[in-house]
């Protein structure tokens, strides 16, 4: 019978063979679960999901109204488009 090796994957790796990387919007980023990828804690602001994988906003980028040169950055939560 061949003896089976299972090696805990190095900080920041999870999964088969440890290629997969862990999320960078974990509470802690880069932290999970070296067999799953779910994230330890909780996720970043503006992330939900085991792996903290779905955005709870949308970026939109527009002209400022007054200033032509100028970009303003508004985040809409997602749910508003549902």
């Amino acid at each position: 019978m061949p003896l089976i090796y299972l090696a805990e994957c190095a900080a920041g790796l999870f999964g088969n063979n440890c290629v997969e990387n862990c999320s960078m919007t974990c509470g802690d980023p880069g932290v999970c679960d070296k067999v799953t990828g779910h994230c330890n804690r909780s996720c970043l602001a503006g992330w939900e999901g085991n792996m903290c994988q779905n955005g709870k906003y949308v970026c939109k980028i527009q002209m400022h109204p007054i200033d032509s040169t100028a970009l303003r950055v508004i985040f809409i939560p997602v749910d508003f488009f549902l």
